[in-house]
């Protein structure tokens, strides 16, 4: 969010983004197991219907820009709130609280693993996301701007 701020000036920093919402919803994650996966199921429904509902929705209440609200001024370059995002997570955990009772994978999950070649090489992008997140957008950029560099395009940093 400060480097942002920086970045980008008061009107467009990040101020509930993507790395925001996905810590929120680690932390409340454990929280929500306890309710266990059919529960977890029928809660994601109307967390993810609410969220796409009020998505255009305009707030200036304080934290509301965190739950599903925009602000009167904009929200900034990278706005995800809890709704509908959380609906999503808790689809996710009552499905791996159903295939992994236990923490332990059910034979079927295994099978299937071993069955299908290359699964396992296939899981790394996943259990490093957050590495190749951070690096895809400085990847990007210097490939965007590489690029509009050779086709002659000037770009002015402070220009929007």
């Amino acid at each position: 969010t400060v480097a942002t701020f920086v970045a980008l000036g008061s009107e467009d920093y990040v101020r509930f983004g993507i790395l925001q919402c996905i810590g929120t919803v680690m932390l409340l994650l454990p929280l929500l197991a306890r309710l266990g996966p059919v529960l977890n199921i029928a809660f994601a429904v109307p967390v993810i219907l609410v969220g796409l509902q009020l998505r255009t929705a305009v707030s200036d209440v304080p934290g509301a820009l965190i739950i599903a609200w925009r602000l009167p001024g904009g929200t900034g370059v990278d706005h995800y709130p809890l709704l509908p995002w959380l609906g999503p997570a808790m689809l996710g955990l009552a499905a791996g609280m159903l295939l992994y009772p236990g923490g332990h994978r059910r034979a079927v999950v295994e099978r299937l693993v071993g069955r299908i070649r290359g699964a396992v090489r296939a899981t790394w992008p996943g259990r490093h996301a957050l590495p190749i997140y951070l690096v895809h957008q400085i990847v990007l950029i210097g490939l965007t701007a590489l690029a509009l560099q050779l086709a002659g395009v000037t770009v002015d940093p402070g220009q929007r």
